[in-house]
């Protein structure tokens, strides 16, 4: 892989292109914000004061997208306990103390319990309308969100036509883009928000416009988390060229514009990154060309994505993505690519795309089933979630015949998240609790003709056409049938395939690819 143009005569031309419509949007999905931070706070306050009044020994705060800057007016409120002393109570005995006082309060709705993993998580949906997460002694996750506020704050620019600098404009405009195009979610295969953001700051300092903090707190003494290595540098402010050792690296003009960044972002990952041979690891990162290979990170070239926690270096970010998940994300950015270069911003990050998507979906794999007929188990799902207004139920068996997949699809937001909330519940049919992920429902119908359909009484092919017609905003599907194949980049794409859905999204095909 060749070092990518960090900025020349074609991108800046395609970057003034952008910049007029990527102003206007901006500036209309940033008007909700202010009101969603002020509402971030007032939920954590009154969180707080729950907790007092519980008696748990220690403070709460927020972290996440709330606290780093790169947050939406989208985005869920994270908040964190973090106890004080050794003799209190475990974290899912004081997650079940606020879940109990939730409950016979009102104070919130939509309460649910995921106790069962590695992090118990206690969901709700506060009166705002805003969705929350605790969690309790999240220690990495509250430094990674000071790392990420670092990295935030390193710009400390105001460009009046965003209302803030160039760094946050890219990283919250790219995530909202990820998310109105169906792109996130590890239950579907995908990244998480917080792994794509790594994605934009590690894109930013291959591109000389971030430091590597990091990297320059190598002389300071360690600070120990959780077993883990968490120190970086943290400064007011930072010209990235003081910053590398490389200072040949020719960086970013004052003043260029969001534009640039993002089509760069999206030719970047879309047609010259080497997935195959290089990770993404903001730990790491250094200017381009010094890329960072996999072979340098824990795992080696067993991952086929390879996005490293900043931290954990136990942890690849990217691990549950799919074939399929994969391909969506880089069909999306070659896309994107080609877009741009059409005719800047407008339509590519879609409104009709924004939630509540008409493709709603609880997802869940039923594991130890204690009958394995397949008509007994979908009744008593269809019984427990027809109440909360579910449309249908798609079910299928899988090989073993002792563990079956579920869909759980509904016609409103409200209703899935409120059903959302029979999460653990036990089944007469099943040895282990209820599991529920909130999906758009890719793998169901990229393989539709294996699943059961409930109320058995409807058309399937009815269904069909309806599901058919439910997906058709989502311009990234991957399709079912062959796709042609389309000369890639040389300057490192793989000769990857582009979509038939994808070609039909971007007008401009006439455009070649970068490179091709």
């Amino acid at each position: 892989m060749s070092a990518p143009l960090i900025m020349d005569a074609r991108v800046l031309a395609i970057g003034n292109l952008i910049e007029p419509t990527f102003t206007e949007w901006f500036r209309e999905s940033d008007a909700n914000r202010a009101k969603w931070l002020g509402e971030a706070e007032s939920i954590a306050l009154r969180a707080a004061e729950v907790c007092k009044m519980l008696a748990l020994c220690g403070h709460l705060e927020l972290f996440g997208s709330a606290r780093n800057g790169f947050g939406n007016a989208t985005s869920d409120v994270d908040l964190v306990f973090i106890t004080s002393g050794t003799d209190g109570p475990t974290t899912v005995q004081l997650l079940r103390s606020v879940e109990e006082f939730l409950r016979e309060s009102g104070a919130g709705y939509n309460v649910t319990r995921i106790f069962q993993g590695r992090a118990p998580v206690l969901k709700l949906t506060d009166a705002s309308g805003i969705e929350v997460d605790l969690v309790c002694n999240n220690h990495l996750g509250v430094r990674n969100t000071k790392l990420l506020r670092a990295y935030h704050d390193l710009d400390i620019s105001v460009d009046e036509r965003w209302g803030c600098g160039v760094v946050e404009a890219v990283v919250r405009s790219l995530k909202e883009w990820a998310r109105r195009c169906g792109l996130l979610g590890t239950c579907d295969g995908m990244l998480n928000s917080y792994a794509f953001s790594l994605l934009v700051l590690f894109f930013l300092q291959t591109m000389g416009v971030l430091p590597n903090l990091q990297t320059l707190a190598a002389h300071q003494a360690t600070v120990l988390i959780e077993g883990h290595d968490t120190r970086f540098c943290q400064m007011d402010s930072v010209n990235p060229l003081w910053c590398w050792e490389d200072s040949s690296v020719a960086g970013v003009p004052t003043g260029t514009a969001a534009g640039c960044l993002v089509f760069r972002f999206f030719e970047f990952y879309g047609f010259e990154f080497d997935w195959a041979s290089c990770a993404v690891s903001v730990r790491l990162a250094r200017p381009a060309p010094a890329f960072v290979q996999k072979a340098e990170l824990r795992y080696g070239d067993r991952p086929f994505w390879y996005v490293e926690d900043p931290f954990d270096v136990t942890t690849n970010l990217a691990h549950g993505t799919t074939a399929q998940g994969r391909e969506r994300i880089l069909v999306a950015m070659r896309a994107a690519t080609l877009r741009l270069q059409a005719n800047g911003w407008n339509g590519l990050c879609l409104n009709t795309l924004d939630r509540p998507f008409e493709q709603l979906f609880l997802k869940t794999r039923l594991r130890g089933l204690k009958e394995t007929n397949l008509e007994k188990v979908g009744q008593e799902l269809w019984m427990l979630f027809q109440p909360y207004g579910a449309a249908r139920l798609f079910l299928r068996l899988e090989e073993d015949a002792y563990s079956a997949e579920a869909f759980v699809q509904f016609c409103a937001w409200e209703h899935l998240r409120s059903a959302q909330s029979a999460n653990e519940q036990e089944l007469l049919h099943c040895s282990q609790p209820l599991a529920l992920f909130i999906s758009l429902g890719y793998s169901l119908f990229e393989e539709l003709e294996r699943f059961v359909l409930y109320p058995m009484e409807e058309d399937f092919t009815v269904v069909l056409e309806q599901l058919t017609k439910d997906f058709a905003p989502l311009p990234f599907l991957p399709s079912m049938q062959s796709c042609p194949t389309i000369t890639a980049s040389a300057r490192g794409a793989q000769g990857k395939s582009l979509n038939p859905e994808a070609t039909e999204f971007v007008p401009g095909l006439g455009f070649s690819f970068p490179g091709g």
